[in-house]
């Protein structure tokens, strides 16, 4: 019992203690307090300009350099391809984008810089929103790339992308397939996405995933990828076509030579 009161007693003058050197040091510890959530502030200040630097840096360079996972939201060309080199070539010319089909193979050298300008090529067709300039921009008939790239296989895997890719995108919006893509012939090996030229390095899940949902006109290349849906690329839009600044200017001078025209017939007939 001696004992317990003893323990008591010195619980209870640390207790003590305690109390008073929180009253007497209160401003000590709230100095500190404040340090911390300044710190604490500042940090998240710091945290936030990285993100926002990393936001510019995504939006005006990194963006274009970004080959998609099929995983993801766009699905991407090669997976592969994130560990390839990119030449020179599309380095120099990364603020611009191919329009056409036929550019998408004319700017390419290799298989990554291919499928860079595949994805750009893409990614145009969110300000497309008429059938016409759709067949406008897959009518020409682009290089072969196999007779171009220092791999054939490669440039074969590549003309049977861009075909089937046109394909799908006529498919979905209802237009004829060109000429030069019902010419493009078939990869003599069956090529799964997520794996390099040869076929190799591919998940057995991509392999599953690409059996179960490639469309039919990659099937028709022995292409077997899943790419993102025509409706998703391509989306006709009531009213009249956008056009160019350059474009636009030359009609408003048109009308302007023609009503200057009549202008001149009513004068002389008065």
């Amino acid at each position: 019992m001696k004992k317990t009161i003893q323990i008591l007693a010195v619980f209870v003058v640390l207790w003590l203690l305690f109390i008073t050197f929180v009253v007497y040091h209160g401003g000590l510890i709230s100095y500190y307090i404040e340090k911390r959530n300044r710190l604490t502030k500042r940090c998240r200040q710091l945290r936030g300009l990285i993100f926002d630097v990393r936001q510019i840096l995504w939006k005006h360079y990194l963006r274009r350099y970004r080959i998609f996972d099929h995983r993801k939201g766009a699905r991407g060309v090669l997976k592969s391809c994130s560990a390839m080199s990119v030449s020179s070539s599309y380095k120099t010319s990364v603020n611009r984008r191919p329009r056409t089909a036929a550019e998408v193979a004319a700017w390419a050298h290799d298989l990554p810089e291919f499928s860079l300008n595949l994805t750009d090529w893409l990614h145009e067709f969110r300000h497309v929103h008429s059938r016409a300039e759709l067949v406008r921009r897959i009518a020409g008939h682009p290089r072969a790339c196999r007779e171009v790239f220092a791999e054939r296989r490669a440039g074969e895997l590549a003309d049977a992308l861009l075909a089937a890719h046109v394909a799908h995108l006529c498919l979905g919006a209802g237009v004829p397939v060109p000429e030069w893509v019902k010419a493009t012939p078939p990869l003599a090996r069956p090529w799964f996405q997520g794996g390099d030229a040869e076929g190799r390095n591919g998940s057995t899940l991509d392999r599953i995933d690409a059996l179960r949902f490639a469309p039919a006109c990659f099937r028709a290349f022995n292409v077997f990828y899943v790419p993102v849906a025509a409706r998703q690329l391509f989306k006709t839009r009531a009213g009249r076509p956008a056009v160019s600044p350059s474009e636009q200017r030359a009609r408003a001078a048109e009308r302007q030579r023609r009503y200057r025209q009549r202008l001149l017939r009513d004068a002389g007939r008065g």
